[in-house]
């Protein structure tokens, strides 16, 4: 459900894209609902964690979230949505590294974590596209692409601080904060640069809201059930490949036989490091 979940939300933003919508409007509608959703849920359970620090991590994220928005929607265009993807997902590298640093003895890191963390790079290498006949992948299409992996291993960092010190009990808060400040910095941009949406853009952003917390919900509720060594490895293995082969049926992405490599590396990578 939670791959589902995120292959919608991914294949609705292009979607949205594709067919010439206002994507800020887009993206602020998007963290309206989220907002909205998450903040019902966090009355409707009671349960409130007022801590200072947990509501400067969380409006942090919000913003971090609607600048990787807009950076995933940046890539879509020079790398298609399965390239973007992939690269972003080998980012929660970051947040294992970052545990090791900060708790090494509840966090060590294994040869075979070390192993899959000596991968990424290589992954991330072979996953550029080809600077070929019809695609030429200038400097600035690189750091487009990179930028991408670097907000979701910071995104990931802050998600890795805030479950370690503070459980299952901060995370009602966390996201309904989260959402506010990522709805707050998208519409703040909206009015900055005068955006207006039409009908069809509200109802696509309102959609995209909506699956995007259905992701969440069902990611939480996943994690209730099984451990995180392995939700993570097959439901993030599972949404790379499908996610490519979703964007190949609809947008008739291509990837090179070296691409393949690479995202065959970058799912290594995952279940490596997850181990």
């Amino acid at each position: 459900m939670y791959v589902a979940g995120f292959i919608g939300f991914t294949q609705l933003l292009r979607y949205s894209q594709l067919r010439g919508a206002s994507m800020l409007y887009v993206i602020a509608v998007n963290y309206l609902v989220a907002a909205a959703c998450t903040i019902f849920l966090l009355l409707r359970r009671g349960e409130y964690v007022a801590d200072p620090l947990l509501l400067i991590l969380a409006a942090i994220t919000g913003v971090f979230f609607f600048v990787h928005l807009l950076v995933m929607l940046a890539s879509y265009n020079h790398a298609g949505v399965g390239i973007t993807q992939a690269v972003s997902t080998s980012g929660y590298v970051a947040p294992i590294l970052m545990a090791w640093l900060l708790w090494p003895d509840k966090e060590a890191m294994t040869a075979v974590r070390w192993a899959g963390v000596a991968l990424m790079p290589v992954s991330i290498f072979l996953m550029r596209p080809n600077t070929g006949e019809k695609l030429r992948f200038s400097l600035r299409d690189e750091l487009i692409l990179l930028m991408p992996f670097a907000f979701s291993g910071l995104i990931g960092c802050i998600h890795k601080l805030v479950t370690t010190r503070y459980g299952d009990a901060g995370q009602a808060t966390y996201q309904a904060v989260l959402f506010t400040f990522a709805m707050l910095s998208s519409w703040a941009h909206v009015l900055w640069h005068r955006r207006r949406g039409k009908r069809v853009d509200f109802a696509l952003g309102a959609l995209v809201g909506f699956v995007n917390v259905f992701a969440l919900l069902t990611m939480m509720l996943a994690l209730s059930g099984l451990a995180a060594s392995v939700f993570f490895p097959i439901s993030t293995s599972a949404g790379i490949a499908l996610t490519l082969f979703v964007s190949w049926l609809l947008w008739r992405e291509k990837i090179t036989r070296q691409q393949a490599i690479g995202i065959a590396l970058a799912i290594v990578v995952v279940i490596l490091t997850r181990q």
